[in-house]
């Protein structure tokens, strides 16, 4: 006796598959993740700036900062840098420094998937993948929440809500 078979449509499981995978990369969080929380500043981690200068991202420490890790691959990455560029000019208002750290790409293609961003948005690239590693996330975008101590407060993996950013950004500026 031959078994039943049913017939599936490759295409159909294909896009529902696709579709729930969208539907986990564009989340937004509604309440940032605490990994930990930092009792010491942020490490020596050396980065390169937009223009291929050496960066350590020690040099965060002194101001509040937000760090968002982004690859230019991403689509979610993507349209989270649409909110970010418009808003790095309120977050430096405030004494906020605003950075997009690229992740694991080549400085050519940072540089290339940067050049229409807003001058208020510093670019640097973090060729090894070093900064996310220290934020224990594997995720795209992750987003850090720096205060004026180099301690990170906070990660949100993935999107993150106007919301969780006004939160983040009163508890950063706090003295």
């Amino acid at each position: 006796m031959t078994p039943i078979r049913i017939p599936i449509n490759r295409r159909i499981v294909l896009t529902g598959i696709l579709g729930m995978c969208w539907i986990i990369a564009t989340r937004i969080s509604d309440s940032p993740s605490l990994l930990y929380t930092a009792q010491e500043p942020i490490p020596s981690i050396k980065l390169q700036s937009r223009d291929g200068s050496a960066v350590d991202a020690r040099t965060l420490i002194g101001r509040p900062s937000i760090v968002t890790i982004w690859a230019s691959w991403c689509p979610t990455c993507s349209a989270a840098m649409l909110y970010w560029e418009r808003n790095a000019a309120d977050f430096a208002r405030r004494d906020v420094t605003f950075v997009a750290l690229n992740q694991r790409e080549p400085l050519v293609t940072v540089q290339r998937a940067s050049a229409a961003f807003s001058p208020a948005v510093t670019v640097w690239a973090d060729t090894a993948g070093l900064f996310m590693t220290y934020l224990l996330s594997t995720d795209l975008p992750t987003t850090a929440f720096i205060d004026r101590h180099g301690r990170v407060v906070s990660v949100v993996r993935g999107p993150v809500s106007a919301e969780v950013v006004t939160t983040m950004l009163d508890l950063i500026t706090a003295p």
